[in-house]
């Protein structure tokens, strides 16, 4: 997942998130890393939080059933955009379902 301006996220955080034309709420279980954008190589293990303009892999929890599927095995339900109080917050892709 990708943040853009003005977006923090902490764990236990509910997040709106857009997945296809669903729109459901997220709640951020555990943030497992933050990425060095530039050479994607694991900057923080177990951050506190991620803040605006971070690259991380976090693990989030649908509050309501949500169809999703793993990028690599089918990339258009495999993508999911963040809502923020003014629009688009994140971004990021699916990589594992469980």
């Amino acid at each position: 997942m990708i943040l853009f301006p003005e977006m923090q996220i902490r764990n236990n955080d509910t997040l709106t998130i857009r997945c296809g034309t669903a729109e459901k709420k997220c709640e951020v279980q555990t943030i497992l890393n933050e990425i060095d954008p530039i050479n994607l190589t694991v900057r923080t293990e177990f951050p506190e939080f991620l803040k605006e303009e971070s690259v991380g892999q976090v693990v989030l929890l649908p509050l309501e059933p949500l169809s999703i599927e793993k990028y690599s095995e089918f990339p258009p339900l495999g993508r999911f955009v963040i809502e923020g109080k003014k629009g688009t917050a994140g971004a990021g892709l699916v990589l594992e379902v469980q």
